[in-house]
């Protein structure tokens, strides 16, 4: 399930050069941790498993900018 492990460090890398970059926070101070989870890992309420049962459906994450940096 999920990215090996190369995809995972080039992610950590990427975070850690553009938030120096765009926010200022030294890569030492950046902390990451990903966590896998399944379909059947989530409920938005009313005791259902919702990805499981169809009532939703997982769509593409887009391509939108980055949050302002505080």
């Amino acid at each position: 399930m999920g990215r090996d492990t190369a995809r995972k460090q080039a992610l950590n890398a990427a975070l850690a050069e553009r938030l120096e970059r765009e926010c200022g926070l030294r890569p030492e101070d950046l902390v990451v941790s990903l966590a896998e989870v399944g379909r059947d890992d989530w409920s938005f309420g009313n005791g259902r498993a919702q990805f499981v049962t169809g009532e939703l459906q997982a769509r593409p994450v887009g391509r939108r900018g980055p949050p302002p940096c505080r």
